[in-house]
């Protein structure tokens, strides 16, 4: 009898691990992402195809901002971490921005490693004319809530604009660090007399501090008329929002 119970017991295992098996290589990516990301991700898409492990979206978007189409699949050996991570970069002959790296999720928190591209900033705000972010071995991780870890180059880029005569034309570079809970860019102009103090938490919501450090009066009435304060030092303005 113990003997004929092992054998069926046997023949159960393997059978539902074939199922598992083939549940997890044909797995359709809209499913497969459904339960690798929170249930409150910004993260949004027009369509899904293919499966996790080699999948596309279409029409993907953070918040508000466009990101275009994207191919995704889902890395083997993080697996057995207990992480899910995709791998992530534009699809040939799509819209994104050319951008690449790895986003995932872990017991408690998420993550995105290895960026490397040009994330645009069309929707983030109308007041400035912002137009995307560079980013060169960026790298971030939530746990719990908290910016963990931090790294990378970040450069923000602004449109031509009202702010032109600023001489931003490299914008504001800076390197990536957690402060407290947040993940932080200290972003600082060529000259240094242009700050933007970027703070990011890990629902999403950000606060973004830009300080300019200019008395020439000329360039009052734009930055006025862009929203700016004037303060002791220059003129400020504070952004709030959410992806």
């Amino acid at each position: 009898m113990r003997l004929a119970w092992n054998h069926k017991a046997a023949k159960y295992a393997l059978a539902t691990a074939a199922i598992l098996a083939a549940l997890m290589i044909f797995m359709p990516l809209r499913a497969g992402l459904s339960m690798a990301l929170p249930a409150n991700s910004s993260i949004t898409a027009r369509a899904a195809a293919g499966t996790i492990w080699d999948g596309h979206l279409a029409g993907i978007k953070i918040g508000q901002v466009a990101i275009g189409d994207m191919d995704l699949g889902l890395a083997f050996w993080p697996l057995w971490t207990g992480r899910a991570e995709f791998h992530f970069a534009p699809m040939e002959n799509g819209t994104a921005q050319p951008m690449n790296g790895r986003i995932g999720t872990v017991m408690g928190g998420q993550y995105v490693r290895e960026l490397n591209g040009s994330l645009p900033l069309d929707g983030v705000d109308a007041r400035l004319p912002l137009s995307h972010l560079e980013m060169t071995e960026f790298s971030v991780a939530f746990d719990s809530g908290s910016c963990r870890r931090a790294s990378g180059t970040v450069r923000l880029i602004l449109k031509p604009g009202g702010l032109d005569a600023l001489g931003l034309n490299n914008g504001f570079l800076g390197q990536a660090k957690c402060d407290q809970n947040a993940l932080l860019l200290p972003l600082v102009s060529q000259s240094s007399n242009e700050r933007a103090d970027i703070r990011l938490l890990a629902d999403g919501s950000y606060t973004a501090a830009i300080t300019i450090q200019n008395d020439t009066p000329e360039i009052g009435p734009a930055l006025s008329a862009a929203g700016f304060t004037p303060i002791a030092e220059g003129y400020r303005m504070i952004i709030k929002g959410r992806l």
